[in-house]
């Protein structure tokens, strides 16, 4: 199913150098992480989103019209301890969200942020290395 973005952002698309990030919302039982792609903490929405590096790959965003269902995974890595707890605890059927941002020239988000997804997380999946954790959220 398509949707209509905002002229503004067909505009930034349009040009010769786009400057896009993702912002992630999962809501747990024990609070709500937020986080964006890129680095440094951000305020949008009313809401600070952290940008740390935490927020490593978004893969599988897929849209349908029918009533299948469709997901995607996000995909954390290096997050301490306290994250790690806060998204273990996790039940199925949290909400989780994403957007999609596109800043200007000046690095100024272009508009709001267009929501790309919104659907129920299920339990993520840790996987411990060298390098650290790596936690998967469908």
């Amino acid at each position: 199913m398509s949707r209509d973005l905002p002229s503004s952002y067909s505009t930034e698309l349009a040009s010769d150098r786009i400057r896009p990030a993702f912002f992630f919302e999962g809501v747990f039982p024990s609070g709500i992480l937020r986080l964006w792609t890129g680095q440094g903490d951000i305020t949008w929405g009313g809401n600070t989103w952290l940008g740390n590096g935490w927020l490593h790959n978004v893969q599988g965003i897929e849209e349908n019209d029918d009533i299948s269902a469709t997901g995607m995974d996000v995909v954390l890595n290096g997050v301490p301890q306290s994250i790690i707890s806060l998204v273990l605890n996790a039940k199925q059927g949290n909400t989780g969200k994403l957007w999609l941002g596109l800043f200007d020239s000046n690095f100024d988000l272009i508009d709001t942020p267009y929501l790309l997804f919104v659907g129920r997380l299920d339990v993520p999946t840790i996987e411990d290395s060298v390098e650290g954790p790596t936690i998967q959220i469908s």
